[in-house]
């Protein structure tokens, strides 16, 4: 999958990500940002082209990618549109095999809602608020802006980690309108 994944990267091609055998028509849809051995960061992209944050997950978790689809090719149709901001996190293609740390301590000094999803099915959304090399500690924000709470999480039960997404950006806005 690796071979396949810096290929892929190199040709910048928008691709869908299937992790979930048991919900088939559940995928992602976005560009290789980067990825190491372990794990993949993907900008995500929704059905109407419109950038929809970064997630990162382990390449493990991949059991099917495709590309050149005409479900891509008509995302692909209406102009893709990617928001840049200044603090997006510098990575270009193949690093380290610390890139989830690398994304965790720089998401730790944005201070951003990020989403977070475990394999042990549980999902929480949250300022991550501080980080070791085995754990991560949250202050939860639930869906309604409101602090809820902090939570500890060990990094290897992250499933994936999402940032500035749709929800993530709603549930900042509530937040801060807090």
């Amino acid at each position: 999958m690796l071979q396949v994944i810096k290929k892929l990267f190199k040709s910048n091609e928008l691709i869908e990500f299937y992790s979930d055998r048991n919900e088939i028509d559940n995928f992602a849809v976005g560009f290789i940002k980067a990825f190491s051995n372990d794990y993949i960061v993907i900008q995500a992209v929704n059905p109407y082209g419109k950038g929809d944050g970064c997630f990162i997950g382990r390449i493990d978790d991949i059991y099917s990618l495709a590309y050149k689809t005409n479900y891509l090719e008509s995302i692909q149709k209406q102009c893709i549109q990617i928001e840049q901001e200044s603090d997006e996190i510098s990575l270009n293609g193949y690093c380290s095999n610390d890139i989830l740390q690398l994304m965790i301590d720089n998401l730790l000094q944005r201070k951003r809602i990020v989403s977070v999803s475990t394999y042990y099915d549980l999902v929480l959304y949250g300022i991550i608020s501080n980080v070791s090399k085995k754990t991560i500690e949250f202050d939860i924000i639930t869906k309604n802006g409101i602090k809820d709470g902090h939570s500890i999480l060990y990094i290897d039960d992250i499933k994936t980690l999402s940032y500035d997404d749709a929800d993530c950006m709603k549930i900042q806005d509530l937040f801060l309108a807090h």
